[in-house]
């Protein structure tokens, strides 16, 4: 019973994950070019709280009740939309701290190859 219990339930997580939209937006913030879906992230979020609020006054003049749940939908899109942020920049700064620059190693190998050559050059003549 609780095999297919966890089994439905990491189907369900991984077809989320996989096909619904903010959560591919999620996934592609947290990837290798992540800042550059960043500015998308806060746009929607500004959207979706745009959309509850017109929700909510339609709902208000007496509109139908299956707007509570558009409600509760780009409220929940909105606030996900928002927690990526943080995340993203904390992610960012763990990755640049953690992670030696590739840069500054192809200086130092570059810079060792030179030398290399110098002397070989130097011990030729």
């Amino acid at each position: 019973m609780t095999q297919f219990a966890l089994s439905t339930i990491f189907s369900i997580r991984y077809r989320l994950l996989r096909y619904a939209p903010t959560n591919i937006l999620l996934i592609r913030t947290h990837g290798r070019h992540g800042l550059r879906w960043f500015l998308l992230a806060v746009g929607l979020a500004a959207m979706f709280f745009y959309a509850a609020a017109i929700c909510t006054t339609i709902l208000n003049h007496d509109g139908p009740g299956w707007l509570n749940a558009l409600v509760i939908l780009f409220t929940w899109n909105g606030f996900k939309m928002l927690r990526i942020d943080p995340v993203t920049l904390v992610l960012r700064r763990y990755i640049r701290v953690t992670r030696p620059d590739r840069r500054a190693s192809t200086d130092v190998h570059r810079e060792e190859a030179q030398a290399h050559e110098v002397e070989t050059a130097g011990a030729s003549r």
